[in-house]
């Protein structure tokens, strides 16, 4: 069995002293984990953001996908009250912070998508929001259930748009083939 070596993010990994690995056992290392966010991008500018915020070990405390009865019903999302209190303070993201919009938004089990759209003047960017989202969440649950930082991708045009949101839309269909799936 290969030892390995775990390292903080931005860090080169140390080769255990000889002495404490037996001669001829492979080292590993893991990779350093890479920045979300695409470098020099004002994410306070003006536009239109798909947004994934993942539980701390997807751990699906969110929701339930309920399937679908008959094949012309889709599945439906059951919240559990985690799901609605992520939906309460989404639902405020507007009166919060003006100039942004919650534009669609599916909370699965595990994670959270959101469709937000910022206009010219809004009061804040996205990791603000996100940042905000999270932690009022975690105070008013008594703990933190969040993953650290969060996806994104900044919509680019009306297709983009198009897609983002059917992926949304049709993400409680797919959920058991989800890659967030456990």
């Amino acid at each position: 069995m290969a030892a390995a070596i775990r390292t903080a993010p931005g860090r080169a990994a140390k080769p255990l002293a000889a002495a404490t690995v037996p001669q001829g056992t492979a080292i590993m290392t893991l990779p350093t984990r890479k920045h979300p966010r695409l470098k020099n991008y004002d994410y306070g500018q003006c536009g239109c953001y798909h947004i994934t915020i993942c539980t701390k070990n997807r751990i699906p405390i969110l929701s339930k996908v309920i399937p679908a009865k008959t094949a012309a019903e889709r599945p439906t999302l059951q919240l559990t009250p985690i799901g609605s209190v992520v939906e309460r303070y989404i639902s405020q993201i507007p009166t919060v912070y003006a100039g942004l919009q919650p534009l669609k938004y599916a909370i699965m089990p595990n994670h959270v998508h959101l469709l937000l759209f910022l206009e010219t003047d809004a009061q804040a960017d996205v990791t603000t929001v996100v940042r905000s989202l999270k932690r009022l969440v975690s105070k008013e649950v008594g703990k933190s259930i969040w993953q650290e930082s969060f996806y994104d991708v900044v919509i680019r045009n009306d297709i983009m748009f198009q897609c983002e949101w059917a992926y949304i839309d049709q993400n409680p269909d797919k959920w058991a083939e989800d890659e967030l799936f456990v």
